[in-house]
């Protein structure tokens, strides 16, 4: 068992090897990885009073995304990367920006050091043909704390002397053989590094040949790294150096080098997007992402089973207050509450962005309560509209809160919690309640006279004050003066445009359900006391959140 490594750092070389050849010799010094002198750093995360993503031309960057789990529509409903096309044009149409999608090592390296990237040459030209960005999601020899033979090249599989398998599990259906590698083996990951830096120079290329740039915004390493130390080792008693358990400084070394090393392979090619770590369990990972905080080559922390409003609230809040600077993003979501309301949620709470889980759940996947947006698709049927089928009202009220935040997208992605409300969240109200009443850090106090039927958000930024409601609605201002209103949005240069409105007794704004405004503010007074804020019924942004 070969552990702690350091990848050396040279020119490009591989040595070519029999697919199944187990007298290979050791294969860490065949694959040397050179920091590319050419290359573009596409996304920046910037660390101000909430951290944020800007792109090349210092433009904001707010992710509203939907999982496309094509590596089930690949291995459960047995699609050709040419018949995927209708997930990204059904993503596009239901206001999304972005979506996640599956790349397995075993798709890129289907033979040793031989390289195929029709998949993701799908799929960017698929984003470029419907104006979207892609998140990467790798899936490689470590996903949810183990090994899914699905996703790893036979030759690995096929050479345990070589690459050493600390256990080896069961079969699990289309994800292939389940084992337990060892992710501290130089070998192994010497060449799952190369894979997925073979893969961004790729990407690289491809984005140099056409006019549309920067198309992957970030790469996700593997998938819930924290269950092999949470629950992996112990469920299947895996061995440790000179123990019969692995103990947890073992795991978190060998999950560290992981995750560290993939990384930088990224880091190293000629396109570097953005790297993230995910956790699948939320609970007591604090300790965990402060290890991976401090790791080199991980820029944002990605989530997950924050499923509804009340556990979003506590573990966004529980990260963004702890990691000052790192992004944080909800990826993967079952949304137990809808997902309109998830998303306006996670990014009123601080995240750069939300992830619908999902469009439409392909066949071996189970149904969930909320997180599908459209019935599962059927692909006899004729046009998009008949393969997608809109469950309830869920595509409507999501695509009218992703259109208010895509409009307003520089405030959205920039405003920090504390002056960024979301309303019609507090499930403390009732019938009875005629308003709730919210102020906001800088010193703004609003009234918003639906909180019982409709959601809404107000947002203050610089000068100006942002408003958007689901339906039909009217938000009173206080402690501060409004000198005009807009209804309108940004394009895509920064640039708000749009008609003036009227404002009532030039303190209420009358929203129409779907729209978006910009109020400009002035004179804004200190808030008044704690005491005088209860007296009066007033919530915090944080405390309006309680669903």
């Amino acid at each position: 068992m070969k552990r702690n490594f350091l990848l050396l750092i040279s020119a490009l070389f591989l040595v070519g090897c029999n697919e199944t050849c187990p007298t290979c010799p050791p294969l860490a010094g065949d694959i040397v990885i050179t920091k590319q002198e050419v290359y573009s750093a596409p996304y920046t995360s910037i660390a101000a009073e909430k951290s944020y993503i800007v792109n090349q031309n210092n433009q904001p960057q707010l992710i509203l995304s939907s999982l496309i789990r094509t590596d089930l529509l690949r291995n459960a409903d047995f699609l050709e990367y040419s018949e995927m096309e209708d997930y990204f044009a059904i993503a596009k149409e239901t206001g999304f920006n972005t979506v996640d999608v599956v790349i397995t090592w075993a798709e890129v390296e289907p033979h040793r050091n031989e390289y195929d990237f029709s998949s993701i040459e799908a799929y960017l030209n698929y984003a470029l043909k419907y104006d979207l960005k892609l998140n990467v999601i790798w899936y490689g020899s470590l996903v949810d704390g183990e090994s899914h033979g699905a996703n790893i090249p036979q030759y690995i599989q096929s050479n345990p002397d070589v690459y050493p398998v600390l256990l080896d599990l069961f079969d699990g259906a289309y994800y292939g053989r389940f084992r337990i590698l060892d992710w501290d083996d130089p070998d192994l990951i010497a060449r799952e590094s190369n894979a997925i830096y073979s893969l961004f120079n790729y990407v690289y290329d491809w984005t140099s040949e056409k006019e549309y740039k920067d198309p992957v915004i970030m790469a996700q390493i593997g998938q819930g790294v924290d269950r092999f130390h949470k629950w992996r080792i112990s469920q299947y008693t895996v061995p440790g150096i000179e123990t019969e358990l692995m103990t947890l400084e073992e795991a978190l070394a060998m999950t560290n080098t992981y995750l560290n090393e993939l990384a930088k392979a990224v880091k190293y090619s000629r396109y570097r997007p953005l790297t993230r770590a995910e956790f699948c369990e939320q609970t007591g990972v604090v300790n965990y992402v402060r290890e991976v905080y401090d790791l080199e080559y991980i820029d944002i922390v990605a989530t997950t089973y924050l499923h509804d409003i009340s556990a979003a609230r506590n573990g966004i809040r529980s990260f963004a207050d702890e990691f000052d600077g790192m992004p944080v993003i909800n990826a993967e979501n079952w949304a137990n509450d809808i997902n309109h309301r998830m998303t306006l949620a996670n990014i009123a709470l601080g995240a750069v962005g939300y992830t619908a889980y999902q469009l439409s759940n392909p066949v071996y996947f189970p149904e969930n309560p909320n997180g599908a947006l459209y019935e599962r698709y059927d692909s006899s049927k004729a046009t998009l509209e008949e393969k997608f089928i809109p469950i309830a009202n869920r595509v409507t009220y999501s695509k009218s809160v992703m259109n208010a935040l895509n409009n307003l997208y520089v405030p959205s992605s920039k405003t920090i919690r504390s002056n960024f409300a979301a309303l019609g969240y507090d499930n403390r109200l009732t019938s009875d309640n005629e308003s709730q009443k919210v102020y906001l850090s800088s010193g703004v106090m609003l009234e918003f006279n639906k909180p019982t039927s409709s959601i809404a958000f107000v947002m203050h930024e610089g000068d100006y004050l942002y408003a958007y409601s689901l339906n039909d609605a009217s938000i009173t201002f206080s402690n501060c003066a409004l000198l005009n209103a807009q209804k309108g949005q940004f394009d895509g240069y920064q640039t708000f445009s749009g008609e003036a409105v009227s404002l009532e007794n030039n303190i209420t704004l009358n929203l129409k359900g779907g729209e978006t405004y910009r109020l400009r503010v002035t004179s804004v007074n200190n808030l008044p006391s704690a005491s005088e804020l209860r007296e009066l019924n007033y919530s915090s942004t944080l405390d309006a959140i309680r669903s």
